[in-house]
């Protein structure tokens, strides 16, 4: 999964590229329940480290923030693209099986 970018890591360079820290940034938003901005700048760097996903809702909160201009449909190729390396297995035949190796199954 090293070849493209994670959407913890967007969401990173986008925060970087403001100039902000995760602080600066946790200043700039609320959480339900309700956290103190340590901690809201704690779980910012979980979602940018990718060890919490990023929500929906979280992408939407963090896009009205003028600064980070995130892309929503960039952030939306990041994840889907992060989503199936993670969760998808490829299956390949190593050779082709022998009629009698049908058979018997």
């Amino acid at each position: 999964m090293s070849n493209f970018i994670t959407p913890g890591q967007y969401l990173k360079f986008r925060r970087q590229a403001a100039g902000l820290t995760a602080l600066g940034l946790a200043l700039c938003i609320d959480t339900v329940p309700a956290l103190c901005a340590h901690d809201r700048a704690a779980l910012i760097e979980e979602i940018e480290a990718d060890l919490v996903p990023t929500r929906l809702s979280t992408a939407l909160v963090l896009a009205k923030i003028p600064a980070l201009a995130i892309d929503l449909d960039t952030l939306a190729r990041v994840v889907d693209a992060y989503e199936a390396a993670r969760f998808c297995v490829e299956i390949r035949i190593m050779r082709a099986p022998t009629l009698a190796e049908t058979r018997q199954a």
